[in-house]
């Protein structure tokens, strides 16, 4: 098995669980969390609102990407496969692109799973970071079905901050 599929467990994980085993992080949610978040304690209420209001945008503007380009055929979309097999299409890096366009004027680092992992040494650095997954259930989206979702999370070196998973189809963000 190649190290960036690897886990723990040593089962294969899609979405935020994946990738933060390709990151070398434990899983937050399985993780003992009765310890308070390194940068939530000292955030100030009102930069965390702001995180928040950036990150429903952000969520918003993905959506609204996803559902313009719901109704075109496959073939219109161009689609490859990721290095684990699962497809990524034009569309997953359009919704990456709009949600990009939103969180980075906040200048925090933003990880997504379509675009490029900057090298350890770099991350391993950074307080805080976006956790984006702009097209979460590509093969649902493609196959015209409901389960697909655009996930955003902000992250510190404990785990998500807050999370935001958006739903277009109902247009409902959780």
């Amino acid at each position: 098995m190649q190290a960036w599929l690897s886990s723990p467990t040593g089962i294969i994980r899609s979405g935020y669980e994946g990738m933060f085993s390709a990151l070398g992080i434990e899983a937050p949610l399985r993780r003992d969390k009765c310890t308070s978040n390194l940068y939530l304690v000292g955030m100030e209420i009102e930069r965390l609102n702001e995180l928040l209001q950036a990150a429903l945008e952000a969520a918003a503007a993905g959506s609204e990407v996803l559902l313009r380009h719901l109704s075109q055929q496959n073939d219109r979309l161009v689609i490859r496969a990721k290095r684990d097999g699962s497809p990524v299409s034009s569309v997953d890096l359009e919704s990456h692109a709009a949600i990009t366009e939103v969180l980075a004027p906040h200048g925090i680092p933003i990880l997504s799973e379509e675009g490029a992992l900057p090298p350890f040494a770099e991350r391993s650095n950074w307080p805080l970071f976006w956790l984006i997954d702009p097209l979460d259930g590509t093969q649902s989206y493609l196959d015209h079905r409901e389960g697909f979702a655009v996930n955003i999370a902000l992250c510190d070196a404990s785990g998500p901050i807050l999370g935001i998973v958006a739903d277009p189809l109902s247009d409902r963000i959780f």
